[in-house]
């Protein structure tokens, strides 16, 4: 009491794995109602929408400690299940799937049962965290439900940007040819192309 609180940093949690080297994340400020989200492209063509689970906001819920503080209510309000409890994904797959609680899955998620694929991995168990994790946890529940994919790049997608206000995100791939090297533009709210930008005739490496 009355002493300043120490501040700690810990990895609480990790959201993607992926077979491809990453080349870019766009974090996307989410609309009112919504979970963090953001956006990552790698040595592919296609980017991927990742949505925080459940368990992610009640982890940090947790760790901030509580509702009872601006921070966490703040966490509190944004708490929704559309995303799943958590994510898992296959033995030999890039795409992470969304798991869900089952009807006898304990609230919070301590140990309860969930439903996922017949092909992913049964080891994967989201759970909320109170104190930092351990490797093995970080390795194996805490990543999120990847819950879009955007296609539309000829090449590995190589840069993306997000607009501060989260409703437009810019993505551009590698290009040796100024049709391959425009800059498309997608809308948050449905993940559809809006435009594409064409000035470059090789490859834009930075938005």
């Amino acid at each position: 009491a009355g002493q300043e609180e120490e501040e700690h940093w810990c990895e609480i949690a990790r959201s993607q794995v992926h077979g491809h080297d990453f080349r870019c994340v766009a974090p996307v400020a989410s609309p009112p109602g919504s979970d963090f989200l953001y956006v990552a492209g790698s040595e592919e063509k296609v980017l991927r929408v990742l949505e925080a689970p459940q368990t992610f906001i009640d982890s940090l819920l947790a760790l901030r400690g509580g509702e009872e503080r601006p921070a966490g209510r703040a966490l509190a309000a944004q708490r929704r299940r559309g995303h799943g409890f958590g994510a898992a994904v296959a033995a030999l797959g890039l795409s992470n799937k969304a798991v869900y609680e089952g009807e006898g899955a304990a609230g919070g998620g301590a140990g309860g049962e969930y439903s996922e694929g017949p092909d992913f991995v049964p080891c994967a168990a989201p759970q909320v965290i109170r104190e930092p994790p351990l490797e093995e946890h970080l390795a194996q529940n805490t990543l999120w439900p990847e819950t879009h994919k955007l296609y539309g790049h000829g090449n590995d997608v190589f840069c993306a940007a997000a607009s501060p206000d989260g409703r437009l995100l810019a993505s551009a791939c590698k290009a040796q040819t100024a049709s391959t090297a425009s800059i498309w533009v997608w809308c948050t709210a449905s993940w559809r192309p809006l435009a594409q930008l064409r000035a470059h005739t090789l490859t834009v490496t930075q938005l």
